[in-house]
């Protein structure tokens, strides 16, 4: 397998995803003996975002952790933890797989709970979807929230609802496959789980989840 050197990762040339904003490689840490991810862009404003956001909020259970930045002939090259499974799916509009209701709710609270540590540390995500959340390779349902190029500084409570109103957004597109254009009509088999997550599209702010964590303690009866 050819391979390129970037300081103490051995990197492959092969790259194991890509989108409009860089190309991921899997690479290797020969010091720590451990297998990373690294994302190569050109677009050094939005990695220097991407690099600012993780380092913030740190070490997490759901957002992917950072473990090096650099910067190497007008590329950005971002070294973090490499997370073994897939992709929950692609757009909203599209046809993805359907989930039981325990796994669809399970997922849509670890979504919450990986976007409330990002809201403590004063960041919203806003592209919060389903090719943006890994399904990790284990027994138990578990996720990470990947990409962080939408990320920026909250300022006031919209921004938040706006991320909390996209997890609503995937809990539907785990339960259909996709997400109709009249989130109203959208079947529930629960009425009272149906009354929390048409919660987060009140027309009213007011009327809507202020945190994520407020959200999470709604859906405690459904667990």
């Amino acid at each position: 397998m050819k391979y390129f050197k970037l300081d103490k990762y051995r990197v492959t040339t092969k790259p194991i995803g890509k989108g409009c904003h860089g190309t991921v490689y899997r690479g290797y840490d020969t010091v720590k003996k451990k297998t990373v991810a690294i994302k190569v862009t050109s677009r050094l404003n939005s990695a220097y975002r991407e690099v600012k956001v993780m380092k913030k909020y740190g070490q997490s259970k759901y957002l992917p952790v950072l473990y090096d930045f650099y910067i190497k002939n007008n590329k950005a090259y971002i070294v973090m933890e490499y997370i073994r499974g897939k992709k929950l799916g692609g757009h909203f509009n599209g046809h993805g797989k359907i989930y039981e209701d325990k796994d669809s709710i399970e997922i849509l609270i670890q979504i919450l709970k990986g976007l409330h540590q990002l809201h403590k540390s004063e960041y919203y995500h806003w592209d919060t979807k389903p090719e943006n959340i890994m399904m990790i390779n284990n027994k138990k349902i578990r996720i990470k929230i990947i990409d962080f190029n939408m990320a920026g500084t909250i300022k006031d409570k919209e921004s938040i609802q706006k991320d909390i109103w996209h997890a609503a957004m995937m809990y539907i597109y785990l339960m259909h496959g996709t997400v109709p254009e009249e989130i109203e009509k959208v079947k529930f088999k629960d009425p009272k789980l149906k009354s929390v997550i048409l919660k987060t599209f009140n027309k009213n702010n007011e009327d809507r989840f202020h945190s994520a964590k407020e959200f999470i303690d709604a859906l405690a009866p459904f667990v």
